[in-house]
């Protein structure tokens, strides 16, 4: 598939690094495969961030596998970066973690059972 940034800034992909205006070639295997590329290449479709051209079948796709296990009540899944929202079911708990060196910061992304998206952001104060 052929990303192509819609924006005046950079847009950075799990292993990609796109200048505005520019395209990058994303290989339709990484897309299949890495579930974190896909719900960022999801996302900023969604978002009009990016054209895609030559996509894969399927695309843009769904059901991503986050590792959730959502039969225990511990089930979750820790993050690089926020996952877009139409990739959290219902009851899926996500963790990520900002690391500004001057305003770190915890986040946590939810979904509760009749569908409603919760988030909290907790500051981490440095050492």
């Amino acid at each position: 598939m052929n990303i192509s940034n819609q924006l005046a800034n950079y847009i950075f992909l799990t292993g990609y690094k796109i200048a505005p205006g520019a395209t990058q070639a994303v290989p339709d295997a990484d897309y299949n495969l890495n579930d974190i590329l896909a719900a960022q290449i999801n996302a900023a479709y969604s978002a009009g961030s990016i054209g895609v051209g030559s996509p894969p079948s399927g695309f843009p796709r769904d059901g991503i596998d986050w590792g959730w296990d959502t039969s225990s009540a511990t089930g979750f899944e820790i993050a690089t970066s926020e996952p877009a929202d139409g990739t959290l079911s219902a009851g899926d708990v996500v963790l990520w973690f900002d690391d500004d060196d001057t305003a770190p910061e915890l986040h946590v992304k939810t979904k509760t059972a009749d569908g409603t998206l919760a988030t909290a952001t907790i500051p981490i104060t440095p050492a």
